[in-house]
């Protein structure tokens, strides 16, 4: 997955954004070359994001729509109700992107989560205390994602060998009463590990 000025790719498809913020795809109909079932959501986007065989977008209005393999995070439907842009406090200003998964950072602080499972597509579900509410930034790897919460702790899920599981750190980046505690104010990642 990768960006080249308003052209966006995965591993088999391409996304533009045009002058007028509207969206043109084309490549493998199935990894989100094929936009046609979306398309007339796909006006007024402000970001694109991809991963390995899905897009999601940002609108102007804080929404999220997605579109690719369903099992990659092409299909958002079970968290629409968090992703609609209904309430200006819970608009989306981030995603990030696993390969196959897809985390929203809302203005609440809160954060999203769908597509696979193991590359923490359900992260929302196996953290809803910890990433509900107080996260400032995302970030994410090849399988996992990291979350830098407001108090200078990460949490992290996704697959644990890729970083989603950090309790080899904990006491360093997660748990404020130990002496080891750093508070996190930035992470960098490489394809499989989080620094």
């Amino acid at each position: 997955p990768g960006k080249s000025g308003n052209l966006f790719y995965n591993d088999y498809a391409f996304a533009a954004k045009t002058a007028s913020s509207e969206v043109i795809t084309w490549g493998n109909s199935t990894m989100g070359g094929d936009s046609s079932a979306v398309a007339d959501k796909l006006k007024n986007v402000s970001s694109i994001f991809s991963n390995s065989q899905a897009f999601a977008v940002i609108k102007s209005d804080g929404s999220v729509v997605t579109w690719g393999n369903s099992d990659a995070g092409g299909d958002s439907t079970s968290v629409a109700s968090d992703l609609n842009g209904v309430d200006d406090n819970k608009d989306v200003t981030k995603i990030a992107s696993t390969q196959n998964s897809f985390a929203a950072l809302r203005k609440d602080g809160s954060v999203i989560t769908w597509g696979a499972k193991s590359t923490g597509g359900e992260g929302t579900k196996n953290l809803a205390d910890t990433i509900a509410s107080g996260v400032n930034d995302l970030y994410s790897n090849m399988s996992a994602f990291a979350a830098v919460k407001a108090d200078g702790t990460v949490a992290t899920w996704g697959y644990s060998t890729f970083g989603g599981d950090s309790t080899s750190v904990a006491n360093k980046i997660s748990n404020k009463s130990h002496a080891e505690f750093l508070a996190t104010t930035d992470i960098s990642s490489t394809g499989s590990a989080f620094a």
